[in-house]
């Protein structure tokens, strides 16, 4: 019996070291795993791009750019363009032009003022924190022309006896 005290004691005594030495101090971010973590704003750090959408009616334009009048924009576009103001696109490569129900320019049926006009891109979005950058490229302008199709009489519904 003076044994199993003995060993009784001999086990609470160690239960009770034990758990300090477990106790150690926690750094200060767990999860970085000894990495430094640097700050996101640094020089050639890459900055994420947004899709950006510029809806309006078109107002003048060529092969290299346009110029219309802005109807809407998502809040990406809205850091560069203002609702209601024109809007002229910078130069770009007729790839980047699509037209429905008109010509190209200069062709028999080419864009007239009062089309529709969707102007679609990629915009930086800078971290929080860090400076706004205005940066932007254009992926498509699509022109709209004036909807051809024929209007459809109203079908009657036949009636029931």
């Amino acid at each position: 019996m003076k044994h199993v005290k003995s060993i009784g004691i001999a086990l609470s005594v160690a239960a009770l070291v034990a758990p300090t030495g477990v106790m150690a101090k926690k750094p200060d971010h767990p999860g970085a795993n000894g990495k430094a973590k640097g700050h996101v704003c640094k020089p050639g750090h890459k900055v994420p791009s947004v899709g950006f959408v510029v809806r309006g009616t078109y107002v003048s334009g060529d092969a290299s750019g346009v110029t219309s009048t802005v109807t809407g924009a998502n809040k990406h576009s809205k850091r560069v363009v203002t609702v209601g103001q024109p809007y002229t696109t910078p130069a770009v490569d007729i790839s980047k032009f699509s037209f429905v129900g008109r010509d190209p320019f200069g062709g028999a049926n080419p864009p007239q003022a009062g089309d529709k006009v969707q102007i679609i891109g990629k915009i930086a979005k800078p971290h929080k924190g860090c400076d706004p950058d205005s940066s932007y490229t254009i992926r498509k302008i699509v022109i709209h022309g004036p909807d051809t199709t024929p209007e459809q009489p109203e079908q009657e519904a036949p009636q029931q006896s």
